[in-house]
């Protein structure tokens, strides 16, 4: 078996005093995270500005989680600030700290660490991917999705059960599908949305269980893979480009 693939965990400091500060102590903490988990290759990246960051993942698929300096949210520009909220459009798990708080006392550094289990618990629970392409339309769709049952048919075959669900986060190249079932371990599925008559072939890219967030409801994001002119034209009468 190989390796697995290193995710990165991006560190967002743009001043370079603070940046030594930040390295050492997340540094140190996911040293202690990758030392008491196997399932996880993580590295901390560091990147100078929020534009260097988003250039840089645009191509990339191992975005696993963000840590944001505050300091650096307060003298953003108006563009990198909208940057920034597009984390958490993707709910990509993201920490926002300050200085304050990573060189602080004991009582800092117990809040810190608290912060730092609840993004690892979030990490634990996505795909790593990168930053989406495609601008996304807050609406809310019927859809129909096929998935590999539990039962067995009379030769001992899997069952492709149907379920009914809805997305309400959706692009040209993929959507979020609300849902509470427990997709580890699955990695296609096939998507009928709305009225349009061909099932559409979708990777997961990443999975949100019950339970992980108390903010956002649970599901997966899909890829929509090989989408053609016709799905696009249908799209098009929900989505509006940005």
């Amino acid at each position: 078996m190989g390796s697995p693939e290193v995710s990165v965990i991006a560190l967002v400091v743009s001043d370079e005093r603070r940046a030594i500060v930040f390295e050492k102590i997340f540094a140190d903490l996911l040293l202690d995270k990758t030392k008491a988990t196997l399932k996880s290759k993580l590295s901390l990246e560091r990147f100078r500005s929020v534009g260097e960051f988003i250039q840089a993942q645009r191509d990339r698929k191992n975005l696993s989680g963000t840590v944001i300096d505050t300091g650096l949210i307060s003298d953003a520009s108006d563009i990198e600030k909208r940057a920034l909220m597009l984390l958490e459009e993707l709910q990509i798990p993201t920490l926002k700290v300050s200085e304050k708080v990573v060189a602080g006392d004991a009582v800092d550094r117990k809040i810190l660490t608290g912060k730092w289990a609840q993004l690892m618990d979030q990490v634990e629970a996505f795909a790593p991917r990168g930053l989406r392409v495609h601008s996304r339309k807050l609406c809310y769709i019927k859809i129909r999705y096929h998935r590999v049952g539990g039962l067995a048919g009379e030769g001992g075959e899997e069952v492709h059960m149907e379920s009914k669900a809805i997305t309400y986060d959706l692009s040209y190249g993929g959507c979020f599908i609300v849902s509470t079932y427990d997709w580890s371990g699955v990695d296609h599925i096939s998507v009928f949305i709305g009225e349009h008559p061909e099932a559409v072939p979708c990777r997961i890219a990443w999975r949100l269980p019950w339970g992980a967030s108390h903010r956002k409801m649970p599901g997966i994001g899909v890829e929509f893979i090989n989408n053609d002119e016709a799905l696009k034209s249908y799209l098009a009468g929900f989505v509006r480009d940005s």
